[in-house]
């Protein structure tokens, strides 16, 4: 079984309750990265038989497949953190059309708040909020299907060189049942004067598994296949 350990820098502003939950998806820094993240690699079988043997370790092939595992959890997380960020969006302007015309501090509307054209309106905004969330959940998608592409392209070449073909192991709905093992490390405020207790979030908190969207074509690359 394989685990993988990464870090969630969490920067935690000073805001209210209600605008920090808002704004949540904005306010974290992602560890998550191929090149900079602390990603460790181990197979359970493969970490007894090195304590048992210290001279024998991981094939090509078992890397190989290690290699699958941690791409498909590392592309699941981008997927569901930008997922996160996007519902937290919509969310957010549907809360607004709600307000819109509501007679609160500095509206200036002097239209009704329940006036035919002002329902009318709200639910127009509501309708570009939806519109603007499948857009941006499309993108994602996109984007998504377009690492995969590259990433079976390069995997063919470690195919090629070790000499044997591998099925693959990229397993993202695996890799999304495991997300919701993980925690993410919030810090408090960077400028906090005193030392403040680490507190350990579920990582739910800034993932979203949303349904997956349609790409959109036009932006696909092309496969190897």
């Amino acid at each position: 079984m394989l685990e993988v350990c990464f870090i969630l820098a969490v920067t935690v502003k000073e805001t209210s309750k209600e605008k920090e939950l808002v704004m949540r998806g904005q306010k974290i820094v992602m560890g998550v990265l191929l090149a900079a993240a602390p990603l460790c690699l181990a197979d359970d079988a493969t970490e007894k038989a090195r304590r048992n043997n210290p001279t024998s370790g991981c094939d090509s092939v078992c890397q190989l497949k290690n290699q699958d595992m941690a791409f498909a959890l590392l592309i699941e997380t981008f997927r569901q953190f930008r997922s996160c960020q996007i519902e937290t969006d919509f969310q957010t302007r549907l809360r607004g059309a709600d307000k819109v015309g509501s007679g609160g501090a500095g509206d200036g509307w002097v239209i009704e708040s329940t006036s035919p054209v002002m329902l009318k309106l709200r639910e127009y905004i509501k309708f570009l909020a939806g519109q603007e969330r499948e857009l941006r959940m499309g993108q994602i998608q996109t984007q998504v299907v377009n690492f995969e592409n590259a990433y079976r392209c390069l995997r063919r070449v470690d195919e090629q060189t070790i000499g044997v073909k591998v099925p693959s192991a990229v397993d993202r709905q695996a890799a999304s049942q495991k997300l919701k093992e993980y925690v993410i490390i919030a810090e408090g405020p960077v400028a906090a004067v005193k030392p403040v207790q680490p507190k350990a979030l579920s990582a739910q908190f800034v993932l979203y598994d949303a349904e997956p969207a349609a790409a959109f074509p036009s932006q696909m690359t092309e496969a190897c296949e």
